[in-house]
């Protein structure tokens, strides 16, 4: 095979081996981020509700179990606008509580799922077992055009996508012999071109 056509089939695998490369990585880390999380506890609320308590929802926890509070809505709409919540575990046997509160004109964290976004407003430890309620406040000029959900979430033992790192492995490899091909090959060609010009002096 002559440089010419060994450098046509390094931009070949340099492209195949550079998409399967990037699709599996971006794809890998959607797996790990959505299997990082399980569903405990689905509350609906109102969020067009605006300056009034009210309660989602009862729910109970272990002693040392860490659950992480989060507002699902359907969309990215609520981003960047006036609008606020505040989530209160209220404890009703000892009557403490845990207040977060969440702006979303100044920052989130997101986790996105095929089912809709949810957005992180805290997590939690508790001390000992726990019964009691989680309640909420909405504030801001922003009128969602939606009601949602507050979900409490247990996090998952991690969990690496196989198939995703296989495939990352395969990408980059081939993505490292296309490069290095096309190096050579170019050399070779460059060689030959200037070969072919002296003798034709």
């Amino acid at each position: 095979m002559v440089p010419k056509e060994k450098f046509i089939l390094g931009i070949f695998v340099t492209i195949v081996g550079g998409t399967l490369f990037i699709t599996s990585l971006v794809f890998g880390i959607i797996s790990i981020t959505n299997g990082l999380y399980e569903d405990a506890y689905t509350f609906p609320v109102r969020l067009s509700l605006k300056n009034n308590q009210d309660i989602a929802g009862t729910f109970s926890a272990r002693t040392d179990e860490v659950l992480s509070f989060w507002l699902k809505v359907p969309d990215r709409r609520i981003e960047n606008k006036d609008f606020q919540l505040s989530v209160i575990i209220d404890d009703l046997t000892s009557r403490e509580k845990t207040t977060w509160h969440s702006d979303f004109n100044l920052g989130y964290l997101r986790n996105s799922s095929g089912q809709g976004q949810y957005y992180q407003l805290g997590t939690h430890r508790f001390k000992k077992d726990f019964y009691g309620s989680l309640n909420y406040i909405a504030h801001g000029q922003w009128v969602a055009p939606y009601n949602a959900y507050l979900v409490i979430r247990r996090v998952k033992s991690l969990q690496l996508p196989k198939l995703h790192i296989l495939l990352f492995t395969i990408g980059f490899i081939m993505l490292f012999q296309g490069i290095n091909s096309l190096q050579k090959n170019l050399k070779r060609m460059c060689d030959e071109s200037s070969h072919k010009e002296a003798e034709n002096k």
